[in-house]
């Protein structure tokens, strides 16, 4: 998918991003890009958060796995695996594991400092 932007997806991600939107309206723009660039890994970043933001757990992780299925940049990566630990049961084997695998890639300089914080138990998510 990198190097495959169009005009329609830059005005969507614009759209997406621009002054402060309400987790409803994040979400159903997400999932309106989705519809075309399912492929893109940043897209279903902004659905899970949209999605945790809202309380609905087990749909944000669905988001951030399908994005982690995706090829995408290490930044993005970072922040997928942080957005999927973040709604995972505290302390499980697999939050714990998406941490670390966060704190390693350190492709996001905020996502991988949580994740390293998170992994000294310095830092909870709420």
């Amino acid at each position: 998918m990198q190097g495959e932007f169009d005009e329609d997806l830059i005005a969507m991600l614009w759209e997406l991003w621009g002054g402060e939107r309400k987790p409803d309206e994040r979400l159903q723009m997400a999932d309106s890009a989705l519809v075309r660039y399912d492929q893109l890994g940043l897209l279903h970043h902004e659905r899970g958060a949209a999605l945790q933001k809202l309380k609905r757990p087990d749909e944000a992780a669905e988001a951030f796995r399908r994005g982690l299925r995706c090829e995408c940049d290490d930044q993005t990566r970072t922040k997928l695996l942080i957005g999927l630990a973040q709604v995972e049961a505290q302390d499980s084997p697999e939050q714990k594991l998406l941490i670390q695998q966060a704190a390693a890639l350190n492709g996001d300089l905020l996502a991988g400092a949580m994740a390293r914080l998170m992994r000294r138990g310095i830092m909870e998510f709420a």
